[in-house]
């Protein structure tokens, strides 16, 4: 009898615990994302430009450092804004910066999901920590996305304000609101002054989406006009730099029908790479809401939807891989793909609302009773696939973070101890943390010794291997 009394609680117990964490399992997965990579950015290092910024900070002050750049590098005007606050002085805030990225991204997702829907908050926290794990287990390069200040400030901070600009869009497509239209044109004013590649996308998009509602309305929407206007303003700001000649100049001659060619074989082959996860996910996570009922706030612009509204997505895509050929010759940088992949995750969950609006069939197909086991089924294949989370743990589990923060610090003592030398060796990282680490120093002509030469006052930096 007490056995069996014994044995009942054991088995009670057991089965409150598996359904707390089969109910709460976005929410503790997200929660051990967040920390795991909170922890991993105690060990960040500035990396390649970063020390060149520090350089120009601390020569011409804050606010002619960002002049020589607009004058004679680029014209991002609010990323190095935000990138030359950062001084010798500084590097708590270096590693202080990819954990409040990191909240910053999960709000602008909530922000989205909380336009889209009108469900109730749980469901809510629910949806947005699958999206929230899904980018970030997918992204393309964790590394650069994170970790890396110059990186991560232009292209991931760009992806928080478009997200919170998604969000205002999504609002005034189905009401008038001052306040959104205000937060619309600030959002879109800081997301196209961060870098080329959100400034193509946004811009191109806004306008697409503008000129389709009026074919089919015969009348413009002022709001998204004014947000339009003011994302011009941030892009003429970006495009007419004159830096942006002079970086111009450095590259090769341009080639249209290369550049044309290889743009469009480049949307094919992310498109391709990209769209079956995206489509799954983004299924299993908005019938989260679909499956109760709840119907999306996009009925708006979705209930006359045509496969020709599909350029909105595709012309801005394209264009922005076409740009890459054009300037640079070749595909865009890794860490403006981060970009690239957010838009397709918007533009994948935009099109499968439109779908299961328009068709009775895939809504009922999303209300299924093993729907959610499917999702966290989903998640779980792409974090051992993707190899950002397992990374991750491989990286802290190895002792890889703590090898890297003792080899810098190594580093920083032998410049302490050669303070007459005009060369000074390093020896060469053999434990990198493959999370964190963007690049190493190679030989003394490399952009990287360059730069950390600059910045600790010596003519060359040199790897002894």
């Amino acid at each position: 009898m007490y056995f069996s009394r014994k044995k009942n609680i054991i088995n009670s117990t057991l089965k409150r615990s598996f359904n707390f964490l089969n109910d709460k399992f976005a929410i503790l997965f997200t929660l051990f994302t967040i920390l795991l990579f909170s922890f991993i950015s105690l060990f960040n290092f500035p990396s390649a430009d970063d020390f060149d910024i520090i350089v120009l900070v601390n020569k011409l002050g804050y606010k002619d450092a960002q002049l020589s750049y607009y004058q004679n590098w680029t014209g991002r005007f609010i990323s190095t804004a935000i990138l030359f606050l950062m001084s010798k002085e500084n590097f708590v805030a270096y590693r202080s910066f990819p954990i409040a990225l990191l909240f910053l991204l999960f709000l602008s997702f909530y922000c989205v999901v909380k336009s889209l829907f009108k469900s109730d908050i749980k469901t809510q926290i629910n949806v947005t920590c699958y999206l929230f794990l899904f980018f970030l287990l997918t992204l393309p390069t964790i590394s650069e996305g994170l970790y890396w200040w110059s990186g991560a400030i232009t292209y991931q901070l760009a992806n928080i304000f478009t997200l919170f600009l998604a969000s205002c869009l999504v609002t005034l497509l189905k009401k008038r609101s001052l306040t959104h239209t205000l937060m619309g044109c600030l959002f879109g004013f800081l997301a196209v002054g961060c870098n080329e590649t959100s400034l193509i996308l946004i811009v191109s998009s806004l306008s697409l989406l503008i000129l389709l509602k009026y074919f089919s309305e015969y009348k413009f929407n002022k709001q998204l006009l004014a947000i339009l206007f003011c994302c011009f303003v941030s892009g003429a700001i970006v495009y007419f730099a004159p830096g942006n000649n002079t970086r111009a100049s450095t590259g090769q001659n341009h080639n249209f029908i290369f550049s044309l060619l290889m743009g469009m074989a480049d949307t094919s082959r992310l498109t391709f790479r990209w769209i079956g996860p995206i489509i799954l996910v983004s299924t299993l996570i908005l019938s989260e809401t679909l499956k109760k009922n709840d119907r999306p706030l996009l009925i708006y612009l979705t209930e006359k939807f045509r496969l020709y509204k599909l350029s909105i997505f595709i012309i801005p895509l394209f264009l922005s891989l076409f740009v890459g050929f054009w300037f640079l010759q070749a595909p865009i940088p890794t860490r403006a793909t981060n970009t690239v992949f957010l838009y397709l995750i918007l533009a994948t969950a935009f099109i499968i609302i439109a779908l299961a609006i328009k068709s009775k069939n895939v809504v009922y197909l999303l209300k299924t009773r093993h729907i959610d086991i499917a999702l966290k089924i989903v998640l779980i294949s792409i974090l051992f696939n993707q190899k950002n989370m397992v990374n991750a743990i491989d990286d802290v589990a190895r002792l890889r973070v703590f090898e890297y923060k003792t080899a810098w610090e190594e580093r920083t003592q032998i410049v302490k101890e050669s303070k007459n030398q005009q060369i000074i060796q390093f020896s060469p990282l053999k434990k990198v943390p493959k999370s964190l680490f963007v690049n190493d120093f190679q030989d003394k002509y490399y952009p990287y010794n360059i730069c950390y030469a600059r910045y600790i006052g010596v003519e060359a930096i040199e790897v002894c291997y």
